[in-house]
Order: C-alpha cells, then structure tokens, then sequence
C-alpha cells in the first residue's frame, strides 16, 4: 500500500512530513497540482487504486478535464475516484450568488451537477455511488452563521459574514450551489 498526497502548499506538505513518524511509514506527501500531477506521482502512473478529493477541485472547475485526466493516469484500471466537491446550479446563476458565494469563496466557474457528472463520464469514469449532499451544505451554512453573527465576524470586505452564510444558506435552499459525494471507476 503506498499513499501519496499532493498540495499546492509547501507548508502543508512539511506539516505533513513532520506528522509522517506517527502515520504509516508507506505515506509520502508531496508538493503539486492535481492539474499536473509531480514527478513522484507520475513516476508510478496507471499503480494507484484510489485517488481522493474533497471539496478542492471547485476552485479550478474550469480545468476540471485537465483535473480528471490527470487523476486518469494516476488510476490503474478499475480504481476508484472519491469525491467530494463543491458545485453550482446546471441552470443560470443569480446574482445574489455570485455576490455572496462566489465573490466570497473566490469561485470564477462552479459546474452544476448534471454538467459535473458528465465530465466524470466524458473523461472514462463510471459512477458507482453518488449523493446529493447539498441538505448538509445548507445546515452547515445555517450554524455557521448563525455563530458569525453571535461573535459579529466580518467577511474580508467588511460584511457582516453571517449574512454572507445566511444567504449561502438560501443559495443551497435553493439549488444554486451544493455539494456531492462520488465513487467512479476507471474504465
């Protein structure tokens, strides 16, 4: 069994080397982008069973065939893609989410789910397992604001940062953004 975890942040992957004595020995973390996959990982391509991600491929939804290309070589045939990402709406974007969910979370392009999952296929995927937990986004944005505006936390342009939740909260209400939980296969 080998683990190999990749970061954009060097930061990350020395906290992780630090921590590495007190997991298995097998675990290597290494510095990269799941747009291109290091050396180390590349080394060994078509070898892993599992790759995994969890609400990191939204920010980059626009390279999201480069991203599943990559995990792709990666994948020997027949291993499995976890996932758990953030999303849009298949349909039109509003306004109102784009100024308090987009503009917050820095997004430029967030796929719906139907456009998502399309992707997964296009790119030699077949969905096993997928659930809409885009109820659990929603109740998470409920608590979260709800304790932003107990201790009067500001969003980084001075907004009061719950009502940024608040609305984020309605926005996954209302099917604008969401989240998912996927198990694919390589084919």
């Amino acid at each position: 069994m080998m683990i190999m975890a990749t970061t954009r942040r060097y930061d990350h992957t020395k906290r992780a080397q630090a921590k590495k004595t007190k997991v298995d020995k097998r675990a290597n973390f290494v510095v990269g982008s799941f747009t291109s996959l290091p050396k180390e990982v590349l080394n060994q391509s078509g070898t892993f069973t599992h790759v995994w991600s969890q609400v990191a491929w939204c920010h980059c939804h626009a390279d999201i065939m480069k991203i599943l290309g990559e995990a792709n070589k990666a994948l020997a045939k027949g291993g499995k893609l976890v996932v758990n990402d953030f999303l849009g709406t298949d349909g039109k974007v509003e306004d109102n989410t784009k100024e308090h969910v987009w503009k917050r979370l820095r997004f430029t392009e967030l796929l719906g789910p139907l456009a998502w999952k399309e992707c997964l296929e296009n790119a030699g995927f077949v969905i096993e397992k997928y659930e809409d937990w885009s109820h659990h986004l929603q109740h998470g944005y409920e608590e979260l604001a709800s304790t932003a505006n107990k201790h009067g936390f500001k969003s980084a342009d001075g907004a009061p940062l719950g009502d940024n939740y608040k609305v984020s909260a309605e926005c996954a209400a209302s099917g604008q953004i969401g989240m998912n939980f996927c198990v694919a296969r390589k084919v």
